[in-house]
């Protein structure tokens, strides 16, 4: 690890991953929403009407749904992945039995870039 040299007398430093995750941020986010859940999606993001009134979609942090594919790794044409994914619908109804209709708080860890041309 790079060597950091004693903050001054009052002064504290930021580590690298906290500054990290500061730049991953933004300087103007908000870090923390509170609200009632009213939707859960494919299982790995819910959908929260937050005190502002506004509706906002969360990703789970770390958390990866299957997605339904065929060998070129291309979603299959037709498919019903609610369904025919493994775990997909029972990972949901677990959200859903558990989150809608209660007030949460999520606490931001960090926002993905969009992809170029999107």
């Amino acid at each position: 690890q790079d060597y950091q040299p004693p903050a001054p007398a009052g002064k504290a430093t930021k580590t690298a991953a906290a500054a990290a995750k500061d730049d991953k941020k933004g300087p103007n986010m908000k870090m923390e929403h509170i609200g009632t859940v009213v939707e859960v999606g494919n299982g790995d993001n819910i959908t929260v009407k937050c005190q502002d009134g506004n509706l906002r979609k969360f990703f789970l942090a770390s958390v990866r749904p299957p997605r339904p594919t065929q060998d070129g790794g291309k979603p299959q044409p037709g498919s019903r992945p609610l369904y025919s994914v493994p775990y997909m619908f029972e990972a949901r109804e677990l959200l859903r039995k558990r989150l809608i209709g209660k007030q949460v708080k999520v606490e931001i860890d960090y926002v993905q870039p969009k992809p170029e041309g999107t």
